[in-house]
């Protein structure tokens, strides 16, 4: 019985709060990833289209 209660509070408490915190990390790091990136092109002189 308490192994059903243990998963259950696994599922529905610990699982979703991780997922959180991840989703929250890989979010920081795309953007911080992403925003470095566009500060590096906007610092490069423009190509030419020519």
């Amino acid at each position: 019985m308490i192994g059903a209660v243990l998963v259950l509070f696994g599922l529905f408490v610990i699982g979703p709060i991780l997922l959180f915190a991840l989703g929250a990390v890989w979010s920081a790091a795309l953007g911080w990833m992403l925003s470095d990136d566009a500060d590096r092109r906007a610092a490069e002189p423009a190509a030419t289209g020519g």
